[in-house]
Formats: structure tokens, C-alpha cells, sequence
């Protein structure tokens, strides 16, 4: 994570929801203090509800579990959702127990782009 800037607006998301099936929203939020290791923000026109996060990594400090990670902007978390989602596919496609699924020609075409430089493994 980039260090932020006094006044930038961050987008915070609450990431323990994501295991209770709870469809996370983001939130944004105001850097109100930048110090070496840690920043606070606070939601815009709350002055009292900041959290502290670590300059490195974005999430939240905390003695018990990390309740909260921030982006900077809303696109960085779709496209995390996105490469998350996509893997995922892949991996069910080719995580396979018996006969295969694709032709001769899918897997030429898949490999060709995985391999663009290589010959086909």
C-alpha cells in the first residue's frame, strides 16, 4: 500500500463478513493522521469512530482478529473480487477426476495462451 496523504479518502471494508456469507460493503473513509508505522482514519463527518492501520499493508491494527482492510479506490477491490473469481474457475476447470472435459483444440487454444512463448508443454 502506498503511503496515504492527510485528507485522502480511502475505501474501508470490513473482511471477517466474507466467511459469514455476509456480502461486504465499502466504506469510505478520511486519513486524518500519517505517522511512520501507523495512520488513523475516521468515516467522513465521524470524529470519533477512527480505526489504526499499518502504513505497509493497509489493515487494521488490532490485538484480536483484523476486522478491516482499506483501498484507495473502489476499482482495487473489484479487482481483487475479480481475480478471486476468476481463479477460482480456472482451478475448477482443470481440478478434474476422470475423463476430460475439453477437446484436443480447447487445450491447444488454453495452453497457447498460458505458454505464448514457449512450446506447448
Amino acid at each position: 500500500m502506498k503511503k496515504p496523504q492527510i485528507g485522502q479518502t480511502l475505501y474501508r471494508l470490513p473482511i471477517n463478513n466474507r466467511r459469514r456469507g455476509v456480502e461486504p460493503t465499502l466504506t469510505p473513509v478520511v486519513v486524518k493522521s500519517v505517522g511512520r508505522k501507523y495512520f488513523t482514519v475516521h468515516p467522513e463527518g465521524d470524529e470519533w469512530n477512527g480505526t489504526k492501520h499499518h502504513i505497509d499493508s493497509g489493515l487494521e491494527v488490532s490485538d484480536y482478529t483484523v476486522g478491516k482492510t482499506l483501498y484507495h479506490a473502489e476499482q482495487e477491490y473489484r479487482d481483487e473480487v475479480d481475480l478471486e473469481r476468476l481463479n477460482s474457475k480456472l482451478r475448477e476447470a482443470f481440478q478434474y477426476f476422470g475423463p476430460c472435459k475439453f477437446t484436443l483444440e480447447q487445450l491447444r487454444a488454453v495452453t497457447a495462451i498460458l505458454f505464448p512463448s514457449k512450446e506447448a508443454p
